[in-house]
């Protein structure tokens, strides 16, 4: 008996999971380079604000524990949400609105 929740009455194929790993990996690695450019951004903006390098260098590891948890947190919602609709247009369009978000993160950091 078939319940509405059920999204495959088959396993999806290799390819599709194939191309759904590929997907997660490249948000995962763009996530993980975005730690990095959310950091230098931080120390743009507080370095033309004129606080002090120590100032800076705290917040500074402040920044980069929160901004790592925010990407380990991204990283494990996306693959959970790409392992589910794998083969399924809602993967897709995750993948896009997470690229897109990168993307605007790093066109930020790159128009300071």
């Amino acid at each position: 008996m078939a319940t509405h929740r059920q999204k495959h009455l088959h396993p999806p194929s290799a390819l599709a999971n194939g191309l759904t790993f590929l997907v997660w990996l490249a948000t995962s690695l763009v996530a993980i380079y975005e730690v990095y450019v959310v950091r230098q951004l931080f120390f743009t903006i507080l370095g033309r604000m004129g606080i002090n390098y120590q100032t800076i260098e705290v917040l500074g590891v402040i920044m980069m524990l929160v901004s790592a948890g925010v990407a380990l947190a991204a990283i494990v919602g996306v693959a959970e949400v790409h392992r589910q609709n794998v083969g399924q247009p809602r993967s897709l369009r995750m993948f896009a609105m997470t690229i897109g978000a990168e993307l605007a993160i790093y066109w930020l950091f790159r128009s300071i």
